[in-house]
């Protein structure tokens, strides 16, 4: 459903431009006075509409999750990691069905899938997401203060242990060096994070295939080369550009969202909303539309582009 809106909107967008770009030239043409009347009544009935009030469909994860931040893509360094961390409740439903789906694509034997469905059952585990990115390795519980740590039947006696049990799974299960400190240096952070308090707790959440998925990725991997911007051009308004990262649950993915307020924004007012897929190649927009507002050249507009 989400991925159908998302191409209802491209291809809304696509029409409106293409609309805009047609061979004539609107000036050399006079109206008639049948098309003045009709210009006329739909611009009283354009300031006759009321502003259309929008429903949130996220879900609690999804609002705990949003975070604003400044606007970093032109920044030397990635932001500090962003890590929440929250209870992942993996349901003996949802493993009963991962096991079939292996079994149907010969992951598994008949007789392994058998084993596993029968032992099957609801379990808890903590989870963290650094940068949008699930980990899901050891994750100390609150309030852990570096010490001790009870894992089932084995005892870490400090965080050093933490890291060297997370490296020794990791080449117990063949990971090249590369992945395997990637991995240490999330275990790093995460447990670092629940040391100091500085992370967000997140709302209990039910384990989905998306988030599986995402576990290999490397959340510290620096995207922003892989954007196309002018960086003269978005320098110059930096400061007007408000950056938020939204997770959509359904997807497993975070997204990136830049929102930029019309010059001499009101908050007591209403403006129109431009909303950009593809943010990755749309933040020049941002700046091209901005300076027309500024010159007079476009109606006073918010713009929102996603990535």
């Amino acid at each position: 459903m989400k991925k159908a809106l998302t191409i209802i909107l491209a291809a809304a967008l696509l029409m409106s431009l293409s609309s805009c770009g047609s061979g004539k030239d609107p000036s050399d043409e006079k109206p008639s006075a049948s098309q003045s009347t009709s210009d006329s009544s739909s611009a009283k009935s354009k300031e006759n509409i009321s502003p259309t009030k929008l429903k949130s469909k996220m879900s609690d994860y999804e609002k705990a999750y949003v975070k604003k931040r400044s606007f970093s893509l032109l920044d030397s360094e990635l932001p500090e990691p962003d890590i929440k961390i929250g209870k992942v409740i993996y349901t003996k439903d949802a493993q009963i069905q991962m096991y079939n789906e292996w079994l149907k694509e010969g992951m598994m034997t008949e007789e392994e899938a058998k084993t596993e469905i029968s032992n099957a059952k609801d379990e808890e585990y903590s989870a963290a997401m650094i940068n949008g990115i699930s980990y899901s390795y050891i994750v100390p519980p609150k309030g852990y203060d570096g010490g001790k740590l009870v894992i089932g039947d084995k005892t870490l006696n400090n965080k050093e242990e933490i890291y060297s049990a997370v490296e020794q799974y990791c080449k117990n299960n063949d990971y090249d060096n590369a992945k395997t400190q990637a991995i240490v240096k999330q275990a790093k952070a995460v447990t670092e994070a629940v040391i100091s308090g500085k992370y967000t707790e997140m709302p209990d959440r039910y384990e989905s295939d998306a988030l599986i998925m995402l576990a290999d990725r490397n959340p510290y991997t620096n995207n922003k080369y892989s954007w196309e911007y002018d960086s003269d051009a978005l320098s110059a308004i930096k400061d007007k550009i408000e950056e938020y990262t939204v997770y959509d649950e359904q997807l497993g993915i975070e997204f990136l969202v830049h929102v930029t307020l019309p010059p001499n924004y009101d908050k007591d007012k209403t403006y129109p909303v431009f909303f950009m897929t593809d943010g990755v190649w749309r933040l020049n927009d941002h700046a091209a539309l901005y300076k027309a507002m500024q010159s007079g050249d476009a109606d006073d507009t918010i713009l929102v582009s996603l990535a």
